[in-house]
Parts: structure tokens; C-alpha cells; sequence
């Protein structure tokens, strides 16, 4: 188990090298859940193919629900973060404070693992809406009809409530990126629908 584990590395006195270890582990599963979302909706697939490239090859008609699987996977990599996290602040275990160097010691890499856990929250909400932000900028939403907009606009709503709860992150740049996309799209939807009004009339 976990906490076997833990203890292990305690003993070894590793504790915030395996810190370091699980950090590096969730970065890496943000970016490997991103691009294993995202796979299925292309129509070919090559190895050697970025994450921004790969977003741009989703279909339009594929996107808001492609939109869908990214943030559904990147939820369970966030929501396995918050239980370790919560399992770490119920599993605390109580150092008294004393002058012997080991009860010193383990003060020292508790304080560390709390700060390390806390700080990681942001960083991998970070990682996240990274992510999502990339999708959004390659998947074309202008060219988006209305209810698929406002589909997506439904979904990163619900993410950034998500991010709130996670982290108590505003999610600023998810945020203005959204303001500034909807005011883009109802001057083009709008300018679309007088372009047709002024063709009916004539």
C-alpha cells in the first residue's frame, strides 16, 4: 500500500526525493492522459506529432466533444492528486517537538511535504488549463455553430468550478480566454447573420 511505501522511503530518508518522484509522475500523467484523450478523434495518428498539432487535426465537427474526454481525463488526474493530498493531511503524523536530530529531521521533510503538496495543487491546475487552453486556440471555435459554442462554454465553466475546489484557483487565464473568444464569435456570429439578412433583402 501507499502508506508501506511512504514509510519505506521515511526510513530511508528519501522522503523528499520521492516527493520530487510522484511530482515529475503527475506532470507526466497530465501531458499522457492529454494526448491519449485527444488520440481517438484524429483521423491519422503519427508518432512524432506535437499536442498543439494533434489539436488542430480534430475535426471541427469533433471538437466540443473531444473538448469533453481532455477535461473528463485531466479531471482524474487532478482528483488522484487531491486524494493523495488529502490522504497526506489525514495520515500527518504527529513529530514532537525536540532537540533529538531525527524528530528534527522528520519535522523538517513533513513541513517540506506539506509545502511540496500545497504548491503542486497550482502547478498541475496549471498543467491543465495549459492543456485546455491549447485545444481551445487550435480547434477553430469561430467556425463553431452556436449550441456547439455554447456546449463548450458549458464544459470549461464546469472546469474552472472544478479548478476552484482543487486548488482555489480563479483560473484567470482560462477565464479571459473565454471572454475573449465569446465576444469573437457573437461579432462574427452577428456579422454573419446581418451578411445573410442583407442578401434576403436583396
Amino acid at each position: 500500500t501507499f502508506r508501506k511505501l511512504k514509510k519505506a522511503y521515511d526510513l530511508l530518508g528519501k522522503t523528499q526525493a520521492a516527493m520530487e518522484q510522484l511530482h515529475m509522475h503527475f506532470s507526466s500523467a497530465v501531458n499522457e492522459s492529454a494526448i491519449e484523450a485527444v488520440k481517438p478523434y484524429l483521423n491519422e495518428v503519427s508518432i512524432e506529432m506535437k499536442f498543439q498539432e494533434m489539436c488542430q487535426s480534430v475535426p471541427t465537427t469533433k471538437a466540443p466533444v473531444c473538448l469533453l474526454n481532455l477535461c473528463e481525463n485531466l479531471f482524474l488526474v487532478m482528483r488522484s492528486y487531491y486524494l493523495l493530498v488529502n490522504w497526506h493531511i489525514k495520515n500527518e503524523e504527529a513529530v514532537p517537538n525536540s532537540s533529538n536530530v531525527f524528530d528534527i529531521e522528520r519535522n523538517v521533510s513533513r513541513e517540506y511535504i506539506k509545502q511540496k503538496l500545497k504548491a503542486g495543487l497550482i502547478r498541475i491546475w496549471h498543467d491543465v488549463q495549459a492543456k485546455v487552453s491549447t485545444f481551445l486556440k487550435s480547434s477553430g471555435l469561430e467556425e463553431f455553430p452556436f449550441e456547439k459554442f455554447i456546449q463548450m462554454l458549458g464544459i470549461l465553466r464546469k472546469l474552472t468550478q472544478v479548478a476552484e475546489i482543487f486548488c482555489g484557483d480563479k483560473s484567470d487565464l482560462l477565464q479571459d480566454f473565454i471572454k475573449t473568444q465569446s465576444v469573437s464569435y457573437i461579432k462574427n456570429y452577428h456579422r454573419g447573420r446581418m451578411e445573410e439578412l442583407k442578401l434576403f433583402l436583396e
